[in-house]
């Protein structure tokens, strides 16, 4: 009997004992696979399929544009573009006019919603004496933008996993490593994040650099 009880008492040690490595061995396979997911999520971020459609709905693009004019009253053509921008709900970012000894020059820098670009380089034209010069450039982000939104999805979800596993974790040693590595991906999505707003801003809202002189 008491044999059997001494057998009995070793095998529910050894299964608890057992139970304690596999719960430990769970817990560094949660995390290799943690890490194995940022790296099968990021490459991923340029589907063909999804950047082919996003191109062909809703390109995004940043416009510039630089006019250079000669006005006949400076106050005027400055009040002038002013209440063109005001009235698109544009805004004048500078504003600075320079005296030379035969004329007075005055440039300004117009940011303006994107869908109003074309209009108002045709207006300013229309309003000059006589255009000096008239660029305009675009150039095409949408696939940088389709890659920043999915990068910052796939960082987002990693960042989910680790807290999930943060709220599991025991040893201090393991509660430390999640916690560093919270640090880097919260780094890194704010990096994205950063970017991303970048984009959005320049690409809702076109920039035009306008100088205008007055002989005198």
């Amino acid at each position: 009997m008491k044999h059997f009880l001494l057998l009995a008492a070793m095998t529910i040690m050894i299964g608890v004992t057992a139970c304690k490595n596999q719960n430990a061995e769970s817990m560094k396979v949660d995390l290799n696979d943690l890490v194995l997911e940022e790296e099968v999520n990021v490459p991923r971020t340029a589907e063909p399929d999804k950047s082919e459609e996003v191109f062909q709905n809703a390109r995004k693009l940043i416009k510039t544009g630089t006019l250079t004019f000669e006005s006949e009253d400076l106050p005027v053509s400055a009040k002038f573009i002013k209440k063109l921008v005001a009235d698109i709900n544009g805004y004048v970012s500078s504003d600075q006019t320079t005296a030379y000894h035969h004329r007075t020059d005055q440039t300004m820098t117009l940011r303006i919603p994107s869908v109003k670009f074309d209009t108002i380089m045709d207006q300013i034209t229309l309003h000059a004496i006589k255009t000096e010069s008239k660029n305009m450039s675009v150039q095409d982000v949408s696939e940088e933008f389709v890659d920043v939104e999915a990068r910052l999805t796939a960082k987002k979800e990693i960042e989910k996993r680790y807290i999930q596993i943060l709220s599991k974790a025991v040893k201090v040693d393991d509660i430390l490593k999640i916690e560093s590595e919270l640090g880097s991906i919260r780094t890194e999505i704010e990096s994205i994040e950063g970017r991303l707003k970048y984009l959005q801003n320049q690409t809702s809202m076109s920039t035009i650099h306008v100088t205008f002189y007055q002989t005198k």
